[in-house]
């Protein structure tokens, strides 16, 4: 499995990560099924570029796809195993055809077929 070089994680705002949220509500599935959760899972399936770094770069980046989104995290669907504990950083839509770089941590990957589905925890400054 690929391993980081970047030790130090960039946390990103929580108005970012809402913002995203925000924009798979906007663009994702209209039924959304009940979730109890404290941060419910939206589904929403896009395709995005993800780095296995903390300091992401276009020309490292590989293919995936959210399946769901939530202000604490998302799962994303790729075709390589990524390890628990991994730093990933994944960019994410906005609305106005804008993106941003979310900073997250690998939580579990399970094969799926000849792909994976990967869980990710995003690092979120609350205080900004």
């Amino acid at each position: 499995m690929p391993v980081s070089t970047q030790a130090n994680p960039s946390f990103v705002s929580r108005r970012i990560v809402e913002q995203c949220v925000e924009f798979a509500r906007q663009h994702g599935l209209r039924d959304v099924p009940s979730d109890r959760r404290t941060n419910p899972r939206i589904p929403f399936v896009y395709p995005v570029r993800y780095c296995l770094d903390y300091a992401p770069s276009e020309a490292q980046t590989n293919l995936g796809y959210i399946l769901n989104i939530s202000s604490g995290g998302m799962a994303l669907y790729c075709s390589e195993p990524l390890a628990p504990d991994a730093p990933i950083c994944v960019r994410l839509p906005l609305p106005n055809d804008r993106n941003a770089w979310l900073s997250g941590k690998v939580l579990h990957c399970q094969t799926h077929d000849h792909d994976y589905w990967v869980g990710i925890s995003f690092l979120v400054d609350d205080q900004s």
